[in-house]
């Protein structure tokens, strides 16, 4: 012991140092030893502060897994709708070109429009436009006023051409 005195002297201040550390080890390896026996030394409650985060975390993606589901079945539903107006449109179309072909090659297609007749498609114009105004502008020009178009709707006059 007198050897080990001499080696290591605790009164002096690396000694001191010495002696702390040792302490500090022999501390850490009790620690250890009784964490490994099942133990646990957790003075700020960290477990359960890592519980309650996970459960957190845990919950955040379950709500936000809900709600991409959700954003997907949305995506869906918008597509299935977009493709069903797309072949409406396309119907409409089909239906407007065949109607617009027969009404270039009917007999009386070239043939001035009777007055009363044109008066009444203007009224039901009219009726069109008051029942849904944005599809209507909002100055609509004259009949005369159409440049260098064609005439849809013929006055009871023969068309200029």
């Amino acid at each position: 012991m007198n050897r080990l005195t001499r080696t290591f002297n605790f009164a002096t201040p690396f000694g001191g140092v010495l002696a702390a550390l040792m302490f500090v080890a022999f501390i850490s390896l009790l620690v250890v030893a009784a964490s490994s026996l099942g133990f646990r030394f957790d003075p700020f409650d960290s477990l359960a502060n890592r519980t309650v985060r996970a459960e957190a975390a845990a919950t955040a993606a379950v709500s936000d897994a809900a709600a991409r589901g959700i954003e997907a079945a949305g995506e869906r539903d918008t597509a299935a709708r977009v493709d069903v107006v797309v072949r409406q449109i396309e119907a409409a179309d089909r239906v407007a070109f065949s109607l617009i072909s027969d009404a270039r090659i009917a007999i009386d297609a070239k043939d001035p429009l009777n007055p009363d007749r044109a008066r009444r498609l203007r009224a039901v114009d009219q009726q069109l436009c008051d029942a849904r105004p944005a599809i209507c502008p909002d100055n609509s020009a004259t009949p005369r006023d159409a440049g260098d178009g064609d005439r849809t709707v013929h006055t009871g006059r023969p068309p200029s051409r």
